[in-house]
C-alpha cells in the first residue's frame, strides 16, 4: 500500500504518511479477519529490514525516523507480542481503531514475526524490541560511571536515538579527548541525557573511519550477539581473511562467510 493522506503528511511528512497509512490497511484486514488481536487491539508487525523491503525508496534510517515520529504524535502504538522473548520484531497498530473494520475479508496478515536470529546471551529486557541492548552500549562507553542513572536515561530514548548513541559513542568520546584534551569526560548518562552524538560542532565522518570488520569481530569473540543481517557473508568472509575471527567461531553464532 504506497498511498497517503495529505493531512497526515502535513503533519509528519510523507514517508511517516505513507508508513502510517500501510499500518492501518494491514491492521483493517486483520480486524476483519480476527487476527492478531491483543490486548483488544488488532495489530501489524514488521522488523526494519521488512519494512525497507516493502518500501525500497526508504532508507533503514528515514523508516525508523518516521516510525517514530508516528509514535511521538500519537498517530499509532507499538508492542511486544512475540512467542519468543528474544525476538525483537516490533509490532504496531492505529492509535484509534474506531474506523477498522469488523466484517470477514479474504485478506489476512500471514507469518509470523521475522526473528532476529538465535540469540548467544540473553537481552536487556524479556519485553524488549528495541534494536540496540543498553548492556552492548555500556560495553562500548568509556567512563563507565553512574551506570544505573544511565540506563534510566536510556530507557527514555527512542529506538532510532538509543542506535545513534550506540553508533556514534565512541568515535564521539575520542573526539572529544582529542579537542578538550584537558576537560573532564562527560558520564555515559549525560552523553545520553544531552544527546551529544547529535552535536554540531563534531563529524564522525571526518574524525575517524570505522572498521565494521573489526568492531562486529571484537563482538563476536565477545560473545555478544550479532545477526545475519549485520555480518553478511561477505563481511564474515573478510573477518577470516583477515585473521580477525574464524570460520569456528563464525558458525557458533550462526553466522558463515
Amino acid at each position: 500500500m504506497h498511498s497517503f493522506d495529505p493531512k497526515i503528511a502535513e503533519r509528519v511528512g510523507v514517508n511517516a504518511a505513507v508508513l502510517y497509512q500501510n499500518i492501518i490497511w494491514w491492521c483493517a484486514k486483520n480486524a476483519a479477519n480476527m487476527h492478531n488481536e491483543h490486548d483488544g487491539k488488532f495489530w501489524t508487525y514488521n522488523s526494519v529490514k521488512a519494512w525497507a523491503e516493502l518500501f525500497p525508496y526508504m532508507t533503514s534510517k528515514q523508516i525508523r525516523s518516521a516510525l517514530d515520529r508516528l509514535e511521538a504524535e500519537g498517530l499509532i502504538l507499538s508492542g511486544c507480542y512475540n512467542a519468543s522473548a528474544y525476538d525483537r520484531t516490533k509490532w504496531y497498530c492505529p492509535a484509534s481503531q474506531s474506523d477498522l473494520p469488523s466484517r470477514a475479508n479474504e485478506i489476512a496478515q500471514k507469518g509470523k514475526p521475522i526473528p532476529v536470529g538465535k540469540p548467544v546471551a540473553k537481552p536487556d529486557n524479556k519485553n524488549s524490541c528495541a534494536s540496540v541492548g543498553f548492556s552492548e552500549f555500556w560495553e562500548r562507553a568509556p567512563n563507565k560511571v553512574a551506570k544505573a542513572q544511565s540506563r534510566k536515561t536510556w530507557d527514555k530514548l527512542t529506538p532510532a536515538q538509543r542506535e545513534a548513541a550506540h553508533e556514534n559513542v565512541t568515535a564521539w568520546y575520542d573526539w572529544f579527548r582529542k579537542t578538550y584534551p584537558t576537560a573532564s569526560m562527560p558520564h555515559p548518562s549525560t552523553y545520553l541525557a544531552q544527546r551529544r552524538w547529535e552535536d554540531e560542532g563534531w563529524k564522525p565522518a571526518q574524525t575517524q573511519s570505522v572498521d565494521r570488520a573489526a568492531f562486529w569481530a571484537e563482538s563476536i569473540k565477545a560473545g555478544r550477539y550479532v545477526s545475519p543481517a549485520t555480518c553478511p557473508p561477505a563481511l564474515c568472509a573478510e573477518m577470516v581473511q583477515r585473521g580477525l575471527v574464524t570460520s569456528t567461531q563464525l558458525k557458533e553464532r550462526g553466522l558463515a562467510a
